[in-house]
């Protein structure tokens, strides 16, 4: 007693007996991990315990390390708290359902909970019999194909799953979707299908899936496997089980080539398996000077989408026509086998001078990827007669016009020295040039007049603003491609009043789609997007209505003095 009490009498041996009292009754929460079964199949699934002791706290768990040998098909947390004759009682219980992914003696590492670990576990994986996986195999399977082991950069390549299962299959996971691919475009054709078929005497349920993907890039890509999981009924040594197994496609690989050296520098590049194009005019029997005329040009592509074709440039005298573009329309059809794109381009003509009139041939070239073999698509000229006086161009009306403006002799008139002004009006040849001149300038006026409201389609008025905000300078295809899809309903107008910045979008399209390696720095990818939302921001300014007046007076009401 008399050493207990010396003890107590030390400063530092009563500080930690103070400490330990104070201290709360509280410690780590225990951990602990249990396998539902020691033993079990290859197709076979284990559920996996993992219990946090004295805690309702729950943690998100770090599963990657399973990933090595085990696929996990999902993951449950529940929580228990007890309180009996004044002792409290808690835990949280993960249950983790994992497959084994190879036979033989498995590992299941530690798990990090909280602070702590979880012991590591020994699984035990057996075979199959050769005959049940054969059956397994007869029973359910999943395949995918692509159309071509080869294609070339930008062109359609399908790729196609099937998914085969006989009777007392179950499907349990929803069907994977489209593969994401780097440096490629995909978009899904149809919807996806069910049907059934019958192979070696066997009926089956198939389930289809259709892509088109397009590369960007030259050189080799990668189509991953995807996987499904399902149920199969079998029938071991007189007794009928239930297995769930977990189906997948393979891998597969494509290589991608470059665009061809044999192919036109100048002409922009198309692959596709079938290009034709057909140019229209709606020219009447009888065509006069001044009459506007429509002229369509439609490029249809079997195997790309519409984008893909260049607009074609009318090469027309300016001494004969004249022509106003109007922006395109780009249509893509994704509901059969392939891809079905068209671009049809629209321009109002008006002939100049009376005569034989042509508009001319239109040629485009194309790079069959069936074949392999560059083609042309071609079009008749077509030809019709114009009749009326000549309407000279305006750089010749100005050029024409006096410096000065003639003096009328107001002593002259009706004199017999000669007609009068009225008189020379009234002249069958004038009255005619004076029509002529009056329908043209009536035309110009209504052009002018709402030059503006078809320079800005209702299309791009609802487009949200936040379209070109969202441009990725650091994606340079996906930057092309949407910057494109901006400008497309209002293109002509971008290239008058963006000049440089259109420069360089077709600076970049070449550096992509044709021969010049020339790329863009950051700083002009950052000036076309500019130049976008100014030219997008402009046009919705223009469009706007115009602000009404104020509903009521603002002024104040003067009264007489």
């Amino acid at each position: 007693m008399q050493a207990l009490s010396q003890a107590l009498s030390q400063p530092l041996f009563a500080l930690v007996l103070l400490l330990v009292c104070l201290a709360p009754h509280t410690g780590l929460a225990a951990v602990s991990a249990q396998l539902s079964a020691q033993d079990i199949d290859e197709l076979e699934s284990v559920v996996l315990t993992i219990r946090a002791s004295d805690t309702r706290n729950t943690e998100a768990l770090d599963l990657a390390p399973l990933d090595k040998d085990f696929h996990v098909l999902g993951s449950n947390i529940s929580s228990q708290y007890r309180f009996i004759n004044g002792r409290e009682q808690s835990w949280v219980d993960y249950q983790i359902t994992l497959q084994p992914k190879r036979i033989g003696e498995l590992t299941i590492p530690s798990i990090q909970v909280g602070r702590d670990r979880t012991p590591t576990l020994q699984l035990r994986v057996r075979r199959l019999s050769s005959a049940i996986r054969d059956e397994i195999d007869r029973m359910v399977f999943f395949t995918s194909s692509v159309s071509s082991d080869s294609t070339y950069v930008q062109a359609e390549l399908v790729l196609t799953r099937r998914l085969y299962y006989s009777q007392g299959v179950q499907l349990y996971s929803d069907l994977p979707g489209p593969p994401e691919l780097e440096n490629a475009v995909v978009l899904t054709l149809g919807e996806t299908t069910s049907g059934k078929v019958t192979q070696a005497g066997r009926p089956y349920g198939v389930i289809e899936q259709r892509y088109a993907i397009f590369p960007e890039a030259s050189g080799t890509l990668v189509v991953p496997s995807v996987s499904i999981t399902a149920s199969v009924k079998l029938n071991e040594n007189g007794r009928s089980s239930r297995k769930g197994v977990r189906v997948q496609t393979d891998e597969i690989t494509v290589t991608i080539k470059p665009v061809p050296a044999s192919y036109p520098a100048d002409a922009p590049w198309l692959p596709a398996t079938d290009v034709s194009v057909l140019q229209k005019l709606d020219a009447a029997q009888v065509t006069n000077v001044g009459d506007t005329l429509t002229h369509e040009f439609l490029v249809h592509i079997i195997g790309n989408v519409g984008s893909v074709a260049p607009p074609v440039a009318l090469d027309l005298a300016s001494q004969s026509f004249r022509q106003y573009p109007q922006s395109p329309v780009i249509n893509d059809d994704t509901n059969g086998a392939q891809v079905v794109g068209a671009r049809l381009q629209t321009t109002s003509i008006v002939p100049l001078i009376p005569g034989q009139l042509q508009i001319p041939a239109q040629t485009l070239y194309w790079w069959n990827t069936r074949t392999d073999t560059l083609e042309q698509a071609q079009t008749d000229a077509i030809n019709f007669v114009v009749q009326g006086s000549a309407i000279a161009p305006a750089s010749q009306q100005d050029a024409q016009l006096p410096e000065t403006t003639p003096q009328i002799d107001r002593a002259a008139e009706g004199t017999e020295s000669g007609p009068t002004l009225l008189e020379r009006l009234s002249e069958p040849e004038n009255l005619k040039r004076g029509g002529v001149l009056l329908l043209v300038m009536l035309i110009a006026l209504l052009l002018w007049r709402y030059r503006a409201r078809l320079a800005v389609p209702l299309k791009l008025l609802s487009r949200s603003d936040q379209d070109a905000v969202r441009l990725d300078v650091s994606d340079t295809p996906q930057f092309y491609r949407s910057a494109m899809h901006l400008l497309r309903p209002s293109w002509p107008q971008f290239r008058q009043t963006e000049v440089e910045a259109s420069a360089l979008l077709d600076q970049l399209g070449a550096s992509l789609y044709g021969n010049d390696t020339t790329e863009l720095t950051t700083a002009q990818k950052q000036s076309i997007k500019r130049a976008v939302q100014r030219h997008l921001a402009n046009l919705k300014q223009r469009a706007a209505p115009p602000a009404l007046p104020p509903l009521y007076r603002t002024e104040p009401y003067r009264t007489e003095p």
